[in-house]
């Protein structure tokens, strides 16, 4: 198996007890990092294409636009 530094995908399906973890990393500065945990996941990541078109508060007008019919 890869050394960490060198991956671009990762999954670690014993992360902590009850968690999982998915990650992301291109080595250009994108990345994502995802936790699953058995009441629900967690995921923070940076795309800077999109930071160079949008701004912060286009994500968040995005996010509420998209979850408002959740």
């Amino acid at each position: 198996m890869p050394e960490w530094e060198y991956r671009y995908y990762s999954y670690n399906a014993h992360w902590d007890e009850n968690e999982q973890m998915a990650s992301m990393r291109d080595g250009e500065g994108d990345h994502y990092f995802a936790l699953f945990q058995p009441n629900g996941l967690i995921i923070k990541g940076f795309d800077q294409r999109f930071n160079q078109v949008h701004g912060p508060h286009d994500v968040l007008q995005v996010c509420l636009t998209n979850l408002r019919d959740f």
